[in-house]
C-alpha cells in the first residue's frame, strides 16, 4: 500500500464516524411531556441493526434534554425502568465469558444507574439455573419484587418468573414466540402478545395461580382479514384492562383496542393510517407514545425494513408529533411517570 493511502482511509474513517455513528452525550430538546422515557438506538443511520441495536438513550421531559446513556459495542436490549426511577434494567451481550463479540445467543441482565451511568450484573448467578439460558425480554413488577423474562434453550422459550425477595425461581410456560410481558398494576396478571397458527393473538395469565392462562385475545373477522397482522401488548390502565395495538399490513393501518377481562369486552380505541405501531405507552388520557414507520408498503415486514421514529398521538385533536428524526432504527420504549 503506498504512503498516501493511508491518511485519505484514516480522513475517511474520521469523517464516517461523525456523520453517521458520532452522537453527543446531552442535546437541549424540547418535550412536550413531563416524563422519562428510554429507548434503544441503532448506532448508524443505514437502517439496519448492524449486528446490534445499540446504545440506551433517555428522553427526560423534566429536563428537556436528551442523554445517551450507553455507548459501547455490546448488544443492549429491552430496557425496563425500576420503580424508583432512579436505575434501568436491561438485557446484554457483555459477558466474555458467555460469548464472543457480541454474536452468540447468550445475553445477560444489568443494571444502568442514571445518574453515575454506572452497569453491573444484575443476579449474576442466575446462568447458572437448569432452566436459564439465553435472557430476553425482561419486565419488571410494578413494586420491583417479581422479574419475568424468557429464556431460550434449543428451540423452545421457557418464559421465567423469579421471585426477587426470596430468590425463587419458576417455569410458568413455554412459549416460542412470546416477546414480553406487561404487568397488571396490582402484579397479579400479565398480557403478552404470540403467534398461533401464523396468527397473532393476545395471552393473559395469573401468576398467582402458577402462571395459568385466563384469556385468549384473537382479533374478530371484521379486524383480521388475513395472516398479516401482527399484535403488540400494551400498558394496563386497571387492574382488569389494558390495551393493545396490531398491525395490519394489508390495510396499511395501526389499530389500537382495549380490552376490560371483567365483562370480556373488546374496544377499537382508535385506527392510524399508513403506520406500523408497537411499544406503546400512555401518558396521560388522551396522548400515547409510540414506536412507528410509515407503512406505505403492504409489507408484512415493513416495521423492520424501514426507519423507526417516536412519535406522539393525541387522540382528542389527532395530532401526530415527531418526537425524535435522527433517523436510527428505535426500538423497545420504558416510561417512567411520577
Amino acid at each position: 500500500m503506498k504512503r498516501w493511502y493511508v491518511p485519505i482511509i484514516l480522513i475517511c474513517a474520521i469523517v464516517y464516524y461523525f456523520i453517521y455513528t458520532y452522537e453527543p452525550r446531552e442535546v437541549a430538546v424540547d418535550l412536550p411531556f413531563d416524563a422519562r422515557v428510554v429507548y434503544i438506538e441503532d448506532v448508524t443511520q443505514d437502517g439496519l441493526t448492524s449486528g446490534r441495536f445499540g446504545d440506551i438513550v433517555l428522553l427526560d421531559g423534566q429536563q428537556n434534554k436528551r442523554l445517551l446513556l450507553t455507548r459501547d459495542n455490546y448488544y443492549n436490549m429491552n430496557p425496563a425502568w425500576f420503580p424508583d426511577g432512579k436505575r434501568i434494567l436491561f438485557e446484554s451481550k457483555r459477558d466474555p465469558d458467555r460469548y464472543a463479540l457480541g454474536l452468540s445467543w447468550g445475553s445477560s441482565l444489568f443494571t444502568l444507574d442514571i445518574e453515575s451511568r454506572g452497569i453491573t450484573p444484575f443476579l449474576p448467578d442466575l446462568s447458572e439455573h437448569e432452566f436459564v439460558d439465553h435472557i430476553s425480554n425482561p419486565a419488571l413488577s410494578p413494586d420491583g419484587s417479581i422479574l419475568i423474562f424468557n429464556s431460550r434453550q434449543f428451540d423452545s422459550n421457557n418464559v421465567i418468573k423469579i421471585d426477587l425477595n426470596t430468590r425463587e425461581v419458576t417455569v410458568l410456560f413455554t412459549q416460542r414466540s412470546f416477546t414480553g410481558a406487561y404487568f397488571s398494576p396490582d402484579g397479579k396478571l400479565i398480557s403478552y402478545a404470540r403467534s398461533r397458527n401464523r396468527r397473532s393473538l393476545i395471552e393473559i395469565r395469573d401468576l398467582n395461580n402458577e402462571g395459568e392462562l385466563l384469556e385468549r385475545i384473537e382479533l374478530p373477522e371484521q379486524y383480521s382479514i388475513d395472516d398479516t397482522i401482527n399484535c403488540y401488548p400494551g400498558e394496563w390502565d386497571t387492574v382488569t384492562s389494558f390495551y393493545f395495538s396490531c398491525n395490519n399490513h394489508s390495510k396499511r393501518e395501526s389499530m389500537l383496542f382495549h380490552y376490560s377481562i371483567n365483562n370480556q369486552l373488546l374496544q377499537l380505541i382508535t385506527v392510524i393510517d399508513h403506520w406500523v405501531v408497537f411499544d406503546v405507552h400512555w401518558l396521560d388520557s388522551s396522548r400515547f407514545l409510540f414506536v412507528g414507520t410509515s407503512n406505505d408498503k403492504p409489507s408484512p415486514f415493513a416495521d423492520f425494513l424501514l426507519i423507526s421514529e417516536i412519535f406522539m398521538y393525541d387522540m382528542e385533536t389527532g395530532e401526530l408529533s415527531k418526537i425524535t428524526d435522527n433517523k436510527r432504527q428505535k426500538r423497545h420504549l420504558g416510561v417512567y411517570k411520577e
